[in-house]
């Protein structure tokens, strides 16, 4: 990471573009050659100011997962002590590069792992392999829980595996799901405390894994910025912000193949809707892109407090 970090320029937002600033050097110069726009270096700083495309992150590193970045002191040193080996290589190679993540828009999801506690008594039940460097530094933290009940949509789970068994609209026969709730515990960058839901796509039609399941996402999101109403699965109230309210009610299946069949399937979905043909899941994603999205999401919760605290009042 720290090799990567000084192979980067540094990217920042200035006079309402994003730049790119590379070492003012004799290999850079010929490389970026016209693209350099002197004035930027003379009005903010040293350095060859090459304009960027966009403001998106310039790197993302996944690591799956931390306790699995096994020290090398680990192979000679004494087994038992492994736990403080890797809370010490944290401590001590995390400031190198945290530092400068910012600078150059660069972003590290992690994983990180849940132990029970031998014969707790007192304290916490759980630990975090890796010290505690690792939650000192990280801006954001999600935790993660698997959960059977309590779910939004009210779905029903298959006694023999415990997954939801659903119709597949992209091949014959079933697919099957699990439920994850995330909670972010830690948020630097936005509002802490918020809880969500994913469901994981574990097998498809064909047997096949298909990881985060996109239909969820889509209808999670509609729901939790008030877009889509009702509680049974058979019969909803599709009302899109900016393009107005459906022609007739929608099902939950009606929704599914509007995100993941063909585009025929779209289109004949959109039409039947009194909608002009759109992609739904783009159509949220622009939402989010523009801020609609974090608009919609508090008023829908705003109005949730406003029917309470009405009711109280009476």
């Amino acid at each position: 990471m720290a090799d990567l970090l000084r192979k980067l320029p540094d990217k920042k937002y200035i006079a309402g573009k994003w730049w790119l600033v590379f070492d003012d050097d004799k290999v850079n110069k010929a490389k970026l050659g016209d693209h350099v726009v002197t004035s930027m270096a003379k009005k903010y700083g040293k350095g060859l100011w090459v304009e960027a495309p966009d403001g998106n992150l310039q790197a993302l590193i996944l690591v799956d997962s931390y306790p699995a970045m096994n020290p090398t002191a680990n192979d000679d040193d004494d087994a038992n002590n492994s736990l403080a080996l890797q809370a010490r290589m944290f401590s001590k190679h995390l400031p190198r590069v945290k530092g400068r993540m910012a600078a150059k828009m660069v972003a590290v999801i992690g994983i990180n792992q849940l132990r029970a506690v031998p014969m707790a008594m007192y304290g916490p039940k759980e630990m975090e392999p890796g010290g505690q460097a690792l939650k000192y530094y990280s801006d954001v933290r999600i935790q993660w829980t698997p959960l059977a009940s309590g779910l939004p949509f009210n779905p029903k789970f298959d006694t023999d595996d415990r997954l939801e068994h659903e119709m597949s609209v992209t091949n014959e026969g079933k697919d099957r799901y699990r439920y994850i709730r995330m909670k972010a515990i830690k948020n630097k960058l936005w509002t802490p405390g918020r809880k969500g839901f994913v469901r994981l796509w574990v097998e498809d039609a064909t047997g096949e894994a298909r990881g985060f399941d996109p239909f969820f996402d889509t209808m999670l999101y509609l729901k939790e910025t008030g877009q889509i109403t009702g509680a049974k699965r058979i019969k909803m109230e599709l009302n899109l912000d900016g393009i107005g309210k459906a022609k007739k009610s929608v099902s939950w299946m009606t929704i599914k193949q509007w995100v993941l069949g063909t585009k025929e399937e779209k289109t004949k979905i959109c039409i039947a809707l009194g909608y002009k043909p759109m992609d739904l899941r783009m159509y949220c994603f622009k939402q989010m892109e523009n801020g609609k999205a974090e608009e919609l999401y508090v008023a829908k919760r705003n109005d949730g407090k406003k029917i309470e605290d009405d009711s109280e009042d009476e």
